[in-house]
């Protein structure tokens, strides 16, 4: 029952269920790992935190236990704590690729040595076409990078990311599928109905994964009246719907009102507007309008070449996003990205705020200042220190977000050209007019 309900969204009477079933089974860990799933979605974080250590004393050698303790205390910022975990996964476990992942990417460089002989030995015995494998891969360049290797650095990525393509390959077909399903549902302007304010107002970042949508969601969640909500699950409930061409009219969109509401953290309660920043969510923006006709909608705009040289150096947890791991794959979701959002603005003039990621880390008050202004709230000096902020961050983004706002990313791509090629050629110039001027 409580799975059925997860599914459908429903996650204050799934946590409620899972809660049933551990009083019954108490020592089911797998039972603990979906109660603090759920907390944390929520931002429950202490709690999440308290349901995975109960699950340690258990069975304290447990390093899936361990591993998602760890992540809980990355997300909350405690990373001193989080590498200490990690490092217990690798004594149980020496082969670990996602504790030598995260170590990879969280130790000061000073102390990368002491997993840089531990990572080529994992990567060495790693079975090909795995995740495990992919995983080794990825954390071997990441720290040839760091360490300053560029070209090993390139050439574990170049591995990494096509050990993942061979295991979880990218549907070009079942994209444009939905694409064009999204467009042939939403041909014309999108006449919105006033909607009686019930609680906060939503607040959607979108954008591509990797283009400043983590770095907006804390900027506003800097503010007193919003509360960063994470990214919701909105998407998966679209995704299915178009996927199957299930109706999807006035009573669908007030039925995705009632459980996106209803279904909120609890934080969110007193709060004037809370951000969601599933950055996917651009492809539905037609749909969540009309289930919430008040939200506002911001944009993030990066030069697409940046953006996708930040997702090659990444591997998303458990393989998300396949189309990351192919260039050519990329493009073609980037274009299909282009098209939609150009489509957005036609049927929904006025409604989506366009920020370049550029010139909002360049000037973070001044960017910060017309986001506030766009969502109708009264601007505070705390927007434009976001790092002194941010909560919970479950994204690729949880060790960038904690540092100052800097421009070190910028026109980054200029030094990885050569890798690029294949992503930049079929980028749609109809699509990118900008690139022909740079």
């Amino acid at each position: 029952m409580a799975e059925a309900d997860e599914g459908l969204g429903e996650i204050n009477a799934a946590l409620n269920g899972f809660r049933a079933a551990l009083e019954l089974m108490p020592r089911d860990i797998p039972l603990h790992y979906s109660i603090a799933d759920l907390l944390t979605y929520q931002l429950q974080t202490d709690e999440a935190l308290n349901i995975l250590e109960q699950a340690r004393s258990i069975e304290p050698g447990n390093t899936h236990t361990l591993l998602r303790i760890a992540t809980q205390l990355n997300a909350a910022g405690q990373r001193e704590q989080a590498a200490s975990v990690y490092r217990e996964v690798l004594r149980l476990n020496p082969d670990d690729g996602e504790a030598l992942l995260q170590l990879a990417l969280a130790l000061p460089s000073e102390q990368l040595g002491e997993i840089q002989a531990a990572a080529i030995a994992a990567l060495k015995r790693a079975a090909p076409k795995t995740l495990d494998r992919a995983t080794a891969e990825f954390s071997a360049a990441h720290l040839s990078r760091r360490s300053g290797d560029q070209v090993q650095a390139a050439e574990f990525y170049r591995a990494g990311n096509k050990s993942v393509s061979q295991i979880l390959p990218y549907d070009r077909r079942q994209q444009n599928h939905l694409s064009q399903e999204v467009l042939s549902r939403c041909p014309a302007p999108i006449a919105l109905q006033p909607e009686a304010g019930q609680g906060p107002f939503p607040i959607y970042v979108v954008g591509m994964p990797r283009s400043g949508t983590t770095l907006t969601e804390a900027m506003l969640g800097a503010h007193p009246a919003v509360f960063a909500a994470g990214e919701r699950r909105i998407d998966e409930r679209m995704v299915a719907a178009l996927l199957t061409s299930s109706p999807f009219g006035t009573a669908e969109v007030q039925e995705l009102a009632r459980v996106t509401r209803e279904n909120l953290p609890p934080k969110a309660a007193g709060s004037r507007a809370y951000v969601d920043k599933m950055p996917e969510n651009f492809r539905f923006l037609g749909f969540l309008l009309q289930a919430t006709p008040h939200a506002k909608v911001i944009h993030l705009r990066r030069d697409p070449r940046d953006t996708a040289l930040s997702q090659w150096q990444t591997l998303f947890a458990g393989g998300a996003l396949p189309f990351t791991y192919d260039l050519r794959a990329m493009a073609h979701r980037f274009n299909l990205y282009a098209g939609l959002m150009a489509h957005w603005h036609r049927v929904l003039p006025g409604r989506i705020l366009d920020v370049n990621y550029e010139d909002l880390v360049a000037d973070v008050q001044g960017g910060s200042r017309i986001i506030a202004e766009h969502c109708g709230l009264e601007w505070v000096a705390e927007m434009a220190e976001p790092h002194r902020h941010a909560g919970q961050v479950l994204t690729a983004s949880v060790h960038q977000v904690r540092e100052p706002v800097h421009a070190r990313s910028v026109r980054k791509w200029e030094q990885h050209q050569e890798t690029l090629a294949p992503f930049i050629s079929e980028l749609d110039p109809e699509l990118w007019p900008d690139l022909q001027q740079t």
